[in-house]
């Protein structure tokens, strides 16, 4: 009776990342999405010199400061606003197939957007995590001798595109003299991604460790700033022990260990929306550029 019941709350409150069945080979996690059919997808990279002629025919005005890139809640945009600073919204989730970065019209979608960008304008990026973290590891498989993963997986695959077309885009608005940032979880093994690798050398991009919960968030979330604002070491922070045994407490609501799995709840979903304090911090790193 005891098992069953342990059972039947997992079943509830638990948030599948991936179940291992032929079918889940074939699609992706719930924050890695693509309406483009594989064998279409985009590789903005072997496409870098048409992108290049696209930007030097570029004749539009240059009115962004920011551009919030997969941040589907929309709180970037909503802070640059809020100062009165034009920012535009990227996401497929909100604005459906015409942003989507895996096909070649939703990339050049993005292009567009990114051509707006002023120079010292900023790029805030937060590409889907879920393949990249430990929740997700006995499906990816990453290392640091296999930052690839298993691309068995349709899954794993789609995230790598997403991450190497995102990287192409930051390296041709870095020559446009456009910032950005990456937001990931402390725990992300998107960084060793080759591509990524390389641009972060190319460019002195810079890594900063914070917590999330310092922005007023629910859970502590020590997370990974990678970029290129000449400030954003100021958004570093760390937690007191007093607050490290507040989240602990509260860390329940968000996993749960399951047949000796820890699983994440569905309170772990909006999780990855960003608070106000956080991205007014962010704003302010950026306006002391």
């Amino acid at each position: 009776m005891v098992k069953a019941a342990v059972k039947q709350a997992c079943a509830k409150s638990v948030r599948k990342l991936h179940i291992k069945t032929k079918a889940t080979k074939k699609t992706g996690n719930n924050d890695t999405t693509t309406i483009t059919d594989e064998a279409e997808w985009y590789n903005a990279e072997s496409d870098i010199t048409s992108l290049r002629r696209m930007m030097k025919k570029f004749r539009g005005v240059r009115d962004l400061s920011c551009l919030d890139l997969f941040g589907a809640s929309g709180a970037i945009k909503k802070a640059w606003s809020g100062h009165h600073k034009k920012a535009e919204l990227y996401d497929i989730k909100t604005n459906g197939p015409q942003h989507d970065i895996c096909s070649e019209g939703g990339f050049e979608n993005l292009m567009r957007m990114g051509l707006r960008i002023k120079p010292g304008g900023v790029i805030v990026a937060g590409p889907p995590c879920s393949l990249f973290i430990f929740l997700s590891s006995s499906i990816h498989r990453r290392s640091p001798h296999r930052p690839w993963g298993n691309q068995e997986y349709r899954s794993v695959r789609l995230s790598n595109c997403i991450v190497r077309n995102m990287t192409t885009f930051l390296q041709l608005m870095s020559e446009r003299h456009v910032r950005w940032v990456i937001e990931q979880p402390s725990g992300s093994q998107m960084f060793r991604l080759p591509p990524l690798r390389r641009l972060m050398r190319e460019v002195d991009a810079v890594p900063v460790t914070t917590y999330m919960g310092c922005f007023a968030h629910k859970m502590k979330k020590r997370t990974i700033l990678v970029g290129t604002l000449p400030s954003l070491p100021r958004m570093e922070r760390s937690l007191r022990p007093e607050d490290r045994k507040r989240f602990d407490k509260n860390r329940r609501k968000f996993y749960i260990r399951c047949d000796g799995k820890v699983h994440g709840t569905k309170a772990l979903q909006s999780s990855a929306d960003y608070t106000p304090q956080f991205c007014e911090a962010l704003y302010t790193c950026w306006k002391e550029k």
